[in-house]
């Protein structure tokens, strides 16, 4: 999310672990939510210990979605309950 075309992105979204921690080395302040399909074990932890904001659903509600990033943005850490397992 970007107020405007040339400001960096509050929210970013990413499908590998391993852009987490890129996105974070190049804005320490973006919040990075990581987008799944599915819960694998382990995968919350290693996320979080990576640095991103939360993980959440790629296929779930369109407004889950959304208030994930508004959530992110207000510095919250954003879990899918259905992605809760450690």
């Amino acid at each position: 999310m970007v107020a405007s075309a040339l400001a960096r992105p509050a929210v970013a979204l990413v499908e590998e672990l391993a852009s987490v921690t890129a996105l974070l080395a190049e804005d320490p302040e973006c919040r990075v939510l990581v987008l799944t399909g599915s819960a694998h074990p382990g995968l919350r932890d290693a996320a979080l210990a990576a640095g991103a904001a939360g993980l959440v659903l790629r296929d779930g509600p369109l407004e889950d979605l959304a208030e994930s990033l508004r959530a992110a943005s207000r510095g919250e850490t954003v879990v899918d309950p259905v992605l809760d397992t450690p």
